[in-house]
């Protein structure tokens, strides 16, 4: 079970840093369904650990519920 924990966050990670190299700003609801997530609260957790680990270059406008690289 926990191999298959660590596929998924793996996969959501490569997912991401494809997204990042995609576009240079993307609404956090659209990296949700891309990522096919449950919530925007989870995908904006997600992407603000994949920042602070270096995964991905980008910011989070918090307001404006979108990431930007």
């Amino acid at each position: 079970m926990a191999l298959m924990h660590r596929l998924k966050h793996t996969v959501i990670k490569f997912g991401l840093k494809k997204i990042n190299i995609a576009y240079s700003k993307i609404s956090l609801r659209d990296v949700m369904n891309k990522l096919a997530l449950e919530s925007v609260e989870e995908t904006e957790q997600i992407v603000a650990k994949a920042i602070r680990d270096g995964v991905i270059e980008a910011t989070i406008n918090h307001d404006g519920l979108f990431m930007q690289s």
